[in-house]
């Protein structure tokens, strides 16, 4: 009797170690934090999740050599070998994290480009944001990101603006969901002749390596753009870029 208890005792104990031992990896783009350590990352496996977790949750390498959480940049692809586990936040938190491994010749922190050109709008016509309480980012016209990486920035920028998490939509979608009030004639059929009273609306369209144009709009006739942008790409993975025409399209 002895026997069989023991023996179910380690047929136990070894389903328990099966389970704790259980690995999945997901591969990530890091869109911001790694300054902080407080890591916001994007999925690059097709999908649109954005995960937080600290850069010091597991132990970190660089193209599997020993490295640490202060090695790893913006911009960088990292895979993370975790227990599969996902926390119903948003963004979404991992469960037990088992190690981060970076790719050290990924780095290419292009969502660092457009989120400082989105501060950079949010700054600039500040009168055009006054009173926004909602935010709307419409980057579908953006074709250098995934959608996860999208997903990420527009997140950052909501956070940065100090308002709710923004809805990802372009100008139809906010006209037809009854978001714009009709400033004129006619505007219940042209959102142009619209305004959205409550919130301001972003949008970039382009990519970095051929030039890009960011918009914020409020109404048909409120609107500031940054137009013929350019810009370029330093060894590091950062980018700078120029604004060619600043003001009402």
């Amino acid at each position: 009797m002895k026997i069989r208890l023991l023996a179910l005792a380690m047929t136990g104990l070894l389903v328990l170690t099966a389970c704790a031992r259980k690995q999945a990896t997901l591969t990530v783009r890091i869109v911001d934090g790694a300054e902080t350590g407080a890591l916001m990352v994007a999925d690059l496996d097709g999908g649109s999740g954005i995960y937080r977790l600290g850069a010091d949750d597991g132990p970190v390498t660089i193209d599997g050599h020993p490295a640490t959480a202060d090695d790893l940049a913006d911009g960088m692809k990292i895979t993370i070998t975790f227990d599969g586990m996902f926390l119903y936040s948003c963004p979404a938190g991992l469960g037990k994290v088992y190690a981060l491994d970076g790719d050290g010749s990924s780095v290419d922190d292009r969502c660092g480009l457009y989120l400082q050109v989105l501060n950079d709008l949010w700054a600039a016509e500040p009168g055009l944001n006054e009173g926004a309480t909602q935010l709307a980012v419409d980057l579908s016209g953006l074709t250098d990101l995934t959608p996860g990486e999208k997903a990420g920035l527009a997140w950052r920028f909501g956070e940065d603006c100090g308002l709710a998490p923004p809805m990802e939509v372009p100008l139809e979608v906010l006209w037809q969901e009854g978001y714009l009030t009709p400033m004129a004639e006619g505007g219940e059929e042209n959102p142009n002749l619209c305004a959205w009273e409550d919130g301001c609306l972003f949008s970039i369209t382009g990519d970095a390596e051929t030039g890009f144009e960011a918009r914020k709009w409020r109404s048909g006739t409120e609107s500031y753009a940054f137009s013929d942008c350019t810009a370029q790409m330093a060894e590091d993975g950062s980018w700078t870029y120029t604004v060619g025409e600043a003001g009402a399209p």
